[in-house]
């Protein structure tokens, strides 16, 4: 598949911006439509597995903006590969808010 235009880029990450502007993702009800609006975009735009992570990262609310940062910076630190994919930070942003967490599972307490 050929990489996205500069504008398709643009447009992904302003409407994934648009979507966590404003909200807590620490409500488990907005964090799975939150994920899900995030994966619908990403797949309806047909972004590249490689580009996901890239495109996500800059999309963040600024309160998840600084405990990622926090947590690359503590992996780094403790010599932890740092997380590059986009599947391996979802399922870090699982842990540490709750997010599709729907089904009433245990939010896990670890960062």
């Amino acid at each position: 598949m050929k990489d996205l235009k500069r504008e398709e880029k643009a447009n992904l990450e302003q409407n994934s911006r648009r979507n966590l502007c404003g909200h807590s993702i620490h409500n488990n009800q907005w964090g799975y439509a939150w994920e899900q609006k995030v994966e619908s975009l990403l797949y309806s735009y047909g972004v590249r597995e490689e580009e996901k992570f890239h495109l996500v990262l800059k999309s963040l609310s600024y309160e998840v903006n600084v405990w990622w940062d926090c947590k690359c910076e503590n992996r780094r630190r403790m010599g932890a590969q740092p997380i590059k994919t986009w599947s391996l930070m979802k399922q870090s942003l699982r842990n540490r808010f709750g997010v599709g967490n729907h089904k009433g599972q245990k939010r896990s307490s670890k960062s």
